[in-house]
């Protein structure tokens, strides 16, 4: 990963390197918070680049100090992203373990992310300004994302 990540906010793209998503629903599974075949992913963000985003408009979430002694993934802002992979230009997904190449995944195959070790992410998502019933925002959706997965002791061994 860099030494100094990538942030490049611009007003109709935001380009990041070396992050960490989680909470990941990439099979489209129907939730409390979520209808059936909606596919998104949580971005979790330094402090830094979230206030910038949320400056921006992006509906960034803030934990508060209760929330982040709880649980682990609530210590950093994060920021849903949201992808449709059936749509007429569907977001560019790649996954990499570093030796072997990488692999560019589909509608078909973008749900192994939701059990992946990973790594690193670098990601490019661009910005949606809506305004439903009042409410008014920006929405991000994803137009790349690489994904770099965590290697284990056999990799190598295996040439996996």
């Amino acid at each position: 990963m860099a030494d100094t990540p990538l942030v490049k906010i611009l007003p109709n793209e935001v380009t990041l390197e070396d992050v960490r998503i989680g909470w990941t629903n990439f099979s489209g599974a129907k939730g409390p918070f979520n209808k059936e075949g909606d596919l998104f992913f949580e971005l979790f963000l330094r402090e830094e680049v979230a206030t910038k985003l949320a400056d921006e408009g992006y509906n960034v979430k803030f934990p508060d100090e209760e929330e982040a002694e709880e649980d682990e993934y609530q210590k950093d802002p994060h920021l849903r992203i949201k992808l449709k992979m059936d749509g007429a230009r569907p977001p560019k997904v790649v996954i990499t373990n570093g030796a072997n190449g990488s692999t560019q995944l589909n509608a078909d195959t973008i749900q192994i992310l939701d059990q992946a070790d990973i790594a690193g992410v670098d990601i490019i998502f661009r910005p949606y300004e809506y305004d439903v019933q009042g409410s008014r925002g920006k929405s991000a959706w994803l137009k790349a994302l690489y994904v770099t997965l965590d290697r284990n002791a056999f990799d190598d061994k295996y040439s996996v």
